[in-house]
């Protein structure tokens, strides 16, 4: 298992839907300096997830970070990767992740993009390689009597196992 940066194509891509002005320049330089997420500490649980760029999370507001990180599973298909704010955000401001917890499959092999809310009236700022999110690898189980019908693969990012399959 390891962690890769996403293409600068896709990470462009993402950013210009999180961030529409943000100019083109701008976005090859922070793709260039992204750092892979990393244990803090030997016995650290989560590896550490760095914004690639400064971004400010308003009181009461929502924002979407595009990490430039993909997980890649390495056929390690009984594993997923649990995305959680790192202790300090959530503890002092009450920052979270929309869905709650963020679950990366062993099959999703694209840019992990983090929506945090901020739910206080502070405005808040995440600086450029400051850690912000945490990934946990969590092995898992599926009962025998739950496993897929089908033997099919991931066609898409998010929502795309409730599509139609053609």
């Amino acid at each position: 298992m390891r962690f890769e940066k996403v293409n600068l194509e896709e990470f462009k891509e993402d950013v210009a839907k999180c961030f529409p002005t943000l100019n083109e320049t701008y976005v090859e330089n922070f793709w260039e300096d992204i750092k892979l997420p990393k244990q803090a500490t030997v016995n650290s649980m989560g590896m550490d997830f760095f914004s690639p760029f400064t971004v400010r999370i308003m009181g009461e507001s929502t924002i979407t970070i595009p990490t430039g990180i993909k997980w890649i599973a390495d056929g390690h298909t009984d594993k997923g990767l649990c995305m959680f704010p790192r202790s300090g955000m959530g503890f002092n401001y009450g920052i979270h992740l929309m869905n709650t917890v963020g679950i990366i499959d062993a099959d999703y092999e694209k840019d992990i993009l983090i929506k945090l809310h901020n739910p206080s009236g502070e405005t808040i700022d995440i600086r450029k390689g400051a850690k912000f999110v945490q990934g946990i690898i969590i092995p898992y189980y599926i009962c025998d009597n739950a496993k897929a019908d089908t033997d099919s693969i991931r066609t898409g990012g998010f929502g795309s196992t409730d599509k139609e399959k053609k």
